[in-house]
C-alpha cells in the first residue's frame, strides 16, 4: 500500500467510526469523541509511524474529550506529551505517549467493568473497549496471548445473565497483571 493510500485508509477509519454507536465512545465524558477511542488512537499511531506530525497534532485535538476524562482520574497530561513529541518530530516518543493513553484508557475501562454498581450492558462495553486498547499494546507484551485468553474468558463470564460475584475480583486482578506487564514492556513510563 502506498503512503497516500494508507493515510486515506486512516482517515477513512475516522470518518466511518464517526457514525458508530455512541456506546462505543465509552463513558459520558467521552461523548464528544468523533470515533471510538481505540480507532482514534490507532490513527494517531499511524500518523506517528509515518511521521505525519501535522495530522498527529490535529488528531490530539479531537482526542481531547478522552484526555480530559483520563485527567479526571489521574493528574497526568498525556495529550501534552503527544504534542511535545510531535513538535520535536520524535516518532518513538509520540508512539510511546499514544500507547500510554491506550494503557490509561484500558485501565479505566477495566475498573468500570469491575465495578458492580455499573449496569451490565455498560460493563460489557467497558470490557470490550479495554480489550481494544489492549490490542494496541499487545505487540510489545510478552504474555499477550495468555492475556488475550483471559480477556475472552472474563468477557464470557460477564456476559452471563447474572455474572458470578467472583468476576469483579478477576477483573481487578487482570488490571493489576496488565499494569505489571506494561510496566515491564514500557520501562519509559513512570509507575501508574
Amino acid at each position: 500500500m502506498t503512503g497516500r493510500r494508507v493515510r486515506a485508509a486512516a482517515l477513512g477509519i475516522l470518518a466511518l467510526a464517526a457514525a458508530a454507536s455512541p456506546a462505543l465512545a465509552g463513558g459520558p465524558g467521552r461523548a464528544g469523541l468523533p470515533a471510538p477511542p481505540h480507532q482514534m488512537l490507532q490513527a494517531l499511531l499511524h500518523y506517528a509511524d509515518q511521521g505525519v506530525f501535522d495530522r498527529l497534532e490535529k488528531g490530539v485535538a479531537y482526542l481531547e474529550p478522552l484526555l480530559a476524562d483520563l485527567r479526571g482520574h489521574r493528574p497526568e497530561d498525556t495529550g501534552e506529551a503527544i504534542r511535545w513529541a510531535a513538535a520535536r518530530r520524535d516518532r518513538a516518543a509520540a508512539r510511546g505517549a499514544i500507547l500510554r493513553v491506550a494503557f490509561l484508557d484500558m485501565k479505566h475501562e477495566l475498573q468500570t467493568a469491575a465495578d458492580p454498581a455499573t449496569p451490565q450492558p455498560r460493563r460489557l462495553v467497558s470490557l470490550r473497549l479495554a480489550y481494544l486498547d489492549f490490542a494496541l499494546l499487545a505487540p510489545r507484551l510478552p504474555a499477550a496471548a495468555a492475556l488475550e485468553r483471559r480477556f475472552r474468558a472474563l468477557y464470557e463470564r460477564l456476559r452471563e445473565r447474572t455474572p458470578e460475584p467472583a468476576v469483579e475480583p478477576a477483573l481487578r486482578q487482570m488490571a493489576g497483571d496488565l499494569d505489571r506487564e506494561c510496566s515491564a514492556a514500557f520501562p519509559e513510563w513512570r509507575p501508574s
